[in-house]
């Protein structure tokens, strides 16, 4: 399947968020909070828009070995892309601190 994706990245890992899904942005001490329609995210920075790119289901492998929910993986200037479950984040993307929002 393809999808447009807001590729961020989060201590060396870059994931995806399904672009329909981001309703805003802002800034912080702490980095990039982003607001999805259904809770915020953190992010050291914002890699951009990956559009039409194949988002392939996870592996069996991953899925044994690596306990973060994820609707699949993606290549995005040559690196993956972890392409997060909007309904269950990874902890690594949990936002600490609420703040107001830019539209995005």
């Amino acid at each position: 399947m393809t999808e447009d994706l807001l590729v961020i990245e989060r201590t060396g890992t870059r994931w995806g968020v399904e672009r329909p899904l981001v309703r805003a942005y802002d800034r912080g001490g702490d980095g990039i909070r982003i607001t999805l329609d259904g809770g915020r995210l953190g992010a050291d920075r914002v890699v951009g828009l990956a559009t039409g790119v194949e988002v392939r289901l996870p592996g069996r492998v991953l899925t044994r070995y690596w306990p973060v929910s994820n609707r699949g993986l993606a290549v995005h200037e040559g690196r993956v892309v972890v392409v997060i479950d909007p309904g269950r984040p990874p902890a690594a993307l949990a936002c600490p601190q609420e703040g107001a929002a830019h539209e995005g």
